[in-house]
């Protein structure tokens, strides 16, 4: 099942525009990785991050450029 990784400047979910947004088919193993990409990131500034899939959704995590 699609796993949806989405990056916010606020703190909620869903937000009306997100910094970034990527779709993964995890493996069966239930890894996955999306690779690494900053430009659309401001450095020293705070971003959310928040996971979905299907209706289940993890809590928003914080993190600093």
């Amino acid at each position: 099942m699609q796993l949806v990784v989405t990056v916010c400047s606020v703190s909620s979910f869903p937000c009306s525009s997100p910094v970034a947004s990527v779709s993964v088919t995890p493996a069966s193993s239930g890894s996955w990785s999306t690779g690494q990409t900053a430009d659309k990131l401001t450095p020293g500034q705070t971003y959310f991050a928040q996971a979905r899939q299907g209706s289940n959704a993890s809590a928003a995590y914080s993190f600093g450029t």
